[in-house]
């Protein structure tokens, strides 16, 4: 190779290199740090490689690497303490925001919205912390073990605070609900039994809108259940002293409506009860980590709803047999106490 030739492939080479040179300049700019220094690497075992390239030019193009490597440095410094200082702010946004809705969520009263309503702000609180963001699109925030450790600890603070106020409320709205139903009836050989069974419903239906442990519950209606069975047969006996066999018949159907509605009185609040429980396993389930008692627990609220559906069509049967029952006696029922309800309850179907 003569020196023409040598020359022209050293200044072909010196051009590529600078072209390289200049590239790792703009990799700095966009401050794709990883591959900035991947490029210098290959770049270096690349020159090393030439050989159709000075020695003088060789060491320049080695002192510009240096000076772009002090550039990459510096920038990624700056770069990392400004996304920490960024991350610091988030942090910090996050950490207010989550405690903002742990207090709110403890200025709702104890009844049973108020509790719902607080148990949503402090679910969607946990959700905050245990996800390290707000916006889900959002990159996960790094929040220091301190500020993390404060904040769970006020949560769950809060968790058991509105805990202790959900089990006062219960035993409030039992005690108010007890006195209720014990002053419905004065002397029952002198009452109404239709107009018990009115307040026997309005009893139940006040019950059904209380939060109450299910022992509490069950001890309501076992009340309820004996005032509107009084009643009803209170009624039965004025009914087989003043008919003959044939009134004797219609009455015993409007018993069996009577009956019926009471039943669907009772499936509306077991409706009601499984609500609760789906509530309850929420709950659970925003605190658990395991995947497996997750999905356990998904599998448990799909049955409970599934239940709910099978027990509204059974109300669905019950009310189409009601309406059988009225055809069938051909006329205006005596004056009874209308046994449904407006407002939406739930009981199991027995």
């Amino acid at each position: 190779m003569n020196n023409q030739e040598f020359l022209q492939k050293e200044e072909e080479n010196y051009l590529l290199v600078s072209k390289k040179l200049e590239a790792l300049s703009e990799i700095i700019i966009a401050k794709d740090f990883k591959k900035f220094w991947d490029a210098v690497r290959d770049l270096n075992a690349y020159i090393r490689t030439l050989d159709f390239l000075s020695k003088e030019h060789k060491i320049l193009f080695k002192e510009q690497i240096n000076n772009l490597c002090i550039d990459a440095k510096d920038a990624q410094q700056k770069d990392f303490e400004f996304k920490e200082t960024q991350n610091k702010n988030k942090a910090l946004a996050l950490k207010k925001t989550i405690l903002d809705l742990i207090k709110k969520a403890m200025q709702y009263d104890g009844t049973h919205s108020g509790i719902q309503q607080a148990n949503q702000l402090l679910e969607t609180a946990g959700e905050y912390l245990r996800n390290a963001k707000i916006n889900p699109e959002e990159e996960r925030i790094f929040m220091q073990k301190e500020d993390k450790d404060e904040v769970w600890e006020a949560w769950k603070a809060a968790k058991n605070k509105m805990y202790e106020k959900r089990e006062d409320t219960k035993l409030q709205n039992f005690k108010k609900a007890k006195e209720r139903i014990l002053n419905l009836v004065v002397d029952f050989e002198e009452s109404d039994p239709y107009q018990l069974l009115e307040e026997v419903k309005s009893a139940r239906a006040y019950k059904s809108e209380l939060l109450l442990d299910k022992s509490h519950h069950d001890e309501l209606n076992e009340l309820l259940n004996k005032y509107w069975d009084r009643a009803i047969t209170k009624i039965n006996l004025l009914r087989n002293e003043k008919q003959e066999k044939h009134k004797k018949w219609q009455n015993d159907m409007r018993a069996k409506i009577d009956y019926f509605e009471a039943l669907i009185l009772k499936n509306k609040e077991y409706i009601l009860r499984i609500e609760e429980q789906i509530e309850e396993i929420k709950d659970k389930l925003t605190v658990t980590h395991s995947t497996i008692h997750q999905e356990r627990m998904e599998m448990w609220m799909q049955e409970k709803r599934k239940k709910i559906e099978d027990i509204n069509f059974s109300n669905i049967e019950i009310r189409s047999k009601i309406e059988d029952i009225k055809l069938k006696i051909g006329e205006e029922p005596l004056p009874m106490a209308d046994t449904s309800l407006n407002s939406e309850e739930e009981g199991e179907n027995q």
